[in-house]
């Protein structure tokens, strides 16, 4: 009898296998995630009638999902919105809300709704919350005596149905202009899955575009130089080829004989002009897959990788990044379904090499570049630059950096890929510092993990230990870290190379009222606005009271602006408002004013 249990226990298993298949069939069709390297071991599957669109217009994408953003991949899809605010957001399926987003910054307002089939949809960049959720959040809102909250929701407290009225559309947050920034989760491990994956529909017929092409030497110590940058001639039917202006260029010719190679590409869809990123890219060597992904699914902890992604040093134009079409030895992506020794093309049998590199939409339209490549060994040049390099720093090693008035602490896991470390100091040339300018390395070297850091001040007045911050220049642009004075140096966290010195921050932030003045009859306007700004460590909090009441000011980062509504807590009569604000070096500004509503 105990023969029988192995077929038996398979024909349950094939049958549990059928009835889920069925299951999931009643409910809609599916379509099989792909088989990225991870996913194999969980097999997920999109429902593509499951969910409903969340704006009531045609849906055209002013960004696709994982394409490339400064130190991240887009997680969601941005829905166009006619460069208007204010559209009817809907919930697009049934739920209940599980997280409430109100930020300065990043998402703005968002809404996260989780769903019965194990996925999470999220809603951002809106301009109000509508019905119950609005009014749950300005009661959280005045609970908290905050604007700025995060909070988490238990499933009985918000429900939703299919097609309910959650938001208004907007601006909030990083936003760069009006439109829906909308995700689609995996509720259990929080990754951010591609939208289009469920059945949303955007008209498409068209080509990616392929903008460029590039030849990476790759030396010693995992180091790559740009040897050459070439863009493409167009020959029709989603071919392209290098070209020069005096022609098609038929062989590239490497001067090394390990090198990588690398691509510029967008995607545009039908109706609009927004320069998308891809849905996947393939490289072949002679017909064989070397190097590909597929958009699928970014977990948020391998978002920054991006950084090793990307040519960092070429930066982005109207083009976009350079994707280089190999691996940093640290690069922990898991989007990667074609790896073979990292991408990394072996010329040196200085044999003619057939490489192609395939772009893909995510509905199939298909571009290529096709050219041939070779190692002249004769022409081997060395790009190699280290005469001034102060150490070698190993990416799987913690490294350490000492010298005259600085002390840097990288943990592993800080750099892509060895770097040959260089360090420069020079007195300060501008009033205000009271540091040595340090030059940590150089700022077109990505930084994945915060490192620590700290500056032994010089001539700091004893009266400005407790002001003291770390400001550094990178690309260009000052920015500031929270430093903590021990004594003996300021310390703090970076995430960027550059110059770093010690600043002090001892003024206040500015508070200039827009449409208010001192007595005035505000019966006319629907709030108070004002604009706030700091000059150097930034806005850390904010509070208006009215009557000594806390009353709500919404605060736009981007602008500066702060705002408050009239509400139940400033009644028709005579009035006090006072506004204080703070920065992040305990500087206070204090608003005093009287007005009648």
């Amino acid at each position: 009898m105990l023969s029988y249990f192995p077929p038996f226990t398979l024909f349950m298993k094939i049958n549990l296998r059928l009835l889920f298949a069925s299951l999931v069939s009643m409910a809609g069709s599916v379509l099989p995630i792909s088989n990225t390297t991870d996913m194999e071991a969980k097999k997920v599957l999109f429902p593509t009638d499951y969910f409903s669109p969340p704006l009531n217009t045609p849906m055209m994408l002013s960004g696709t999902f994982a394409e490339l953003r400064p130190n991240h991949f887009h997680a969601g899809i941005d829905i166009k919105t006619d460069n208007r605010e204010n559209l009817p957001v809907y919930a697009c399926a049934e739920g209940y809300v599980s997280r409430v987003l109100v930020s300065t910054t990043g998402y703005g307002n968002a809404i996260y709704i989780n769903h019965p089939n194990g996925f999470t949809t999220l809603y951002a960049h809106l301009n109000t919350f509508e019905g119950e959720i609005g009014k749950w959040v300005k009661r959280k809102q005045y609970a908290l005596q905050k604007f700025s909250i995060d909070e988490k929701l238990a499933p009985n407290e918000l429900s939703v149905t299919r097609g309910m009225n959650i938001a208004k559309s907007g601006n909030t947050g990083s936003s760069e202009s009006p439109h829906l920034h909308f995700e689609v989760r995996d509720t259990q491990t929080e990754e951010a899955l591609n939208p289009l994956k469920f059945g949303f529909k955007v008209q498409d017929d068209i080509r990616p575009t392929v903008a460029g092409v590039y030849i990476y030497n790759l030396e010693d110590f995992d180091r790559y130089y740009k040897q050459s940058g070439y863009w493409l001639k167009n020959l029709g039917n989603g071919n392209y080829a290098p070209a020069t202006k005096n022609g098609t260029v038929n062989v590239i010719s490497s001067n090394n004989p390990r090198v990588g190679v690398g691509i510029k590409t967008y995607d545009l869809a039908n109706g609009a002009n927004n320069k998308n990123g891809v849905y996947s890219l393939v490289c072949y060597d002679n017909g064989v897959p070397i190097y590909g992904y597929e958009m699928v699914k970014v977990g948020f902890d391998e978002t920054r990788y991006i950084n090793s992604h990307i040519d960092y040093d070429a930066k982005s134009d109207g083009e976009g990044y350079i994707q280089k079409c190999f691996l940093d030895p640290a690069n922990q992506l898991r989007i990667y379904n074609y790896n073979q020794n990292n991408g990394i093309i072996d010329l040196s049998d200085q044999q003619l090499h057939k490489i192609t590199i395939e772009t893909k939409d995510f509905y199939g339209n298909v571009a290529k570049v096709n050219f041939m490549l070779q190692y002249k060994a004769s022409t081997t040049i060395s790009n190699a630059n280290n005469d001034s390099y102060a150490a070698l720093f190993l990416y799987n090693n913690e490294n350490t950096y000492n010298s005259s008035g600085a002390d840097i602490r990288m943990p592993v896991g800080t750099l892509y890929k060895n770097i040959y470390f260089k360090y420069n100091l020079k007195t300060p040339q501008s009033a205000g510092i009271y540091s040595n300018v340090h030059t940590i390395h150089d700022d077109n070297t990505p930084v994945h993990a915060y490192y620590d850091i700290a500056i032994q001040p010089t001539n700091l007045p004893p009266n400005l230990t407790n002001k003291t911050l770390i400001a550094y220049l990178a690309n260009g642009v000052q920015r500031t870290l929270k430093g903590t004075y021990d004594g003996s140096y300021v310390r703090g966290r970076a995430r960027s190379f550059g110059k770093f010195y010690v600043m002090a921050d001892t003024i206040a932030p500015k508070i200039v009222p827009i449409n208010i003045t001192q007595g005035r009859n505000m019966q006319a306007q629907k709030g108070i606005r004002l604009n706030i700004a700091d000059n150097l460590s930034g806005i850390d909090t904010y509070n208006g009271y009215v009557d000594g009441q806390w009353v709500l000011f919404e605060y736009e980062e981007k602008s500066g602006k702060l705002e408050y509504i009239f509400d139940e807590y400033t009644p028709p009569g005579n009035h006090h408002l006072s506004v204080e604000v703070s920065d992040n070096c305990q500087n206070s500004r204090h608003l005093d004013i009287d007005f009648i509503r």
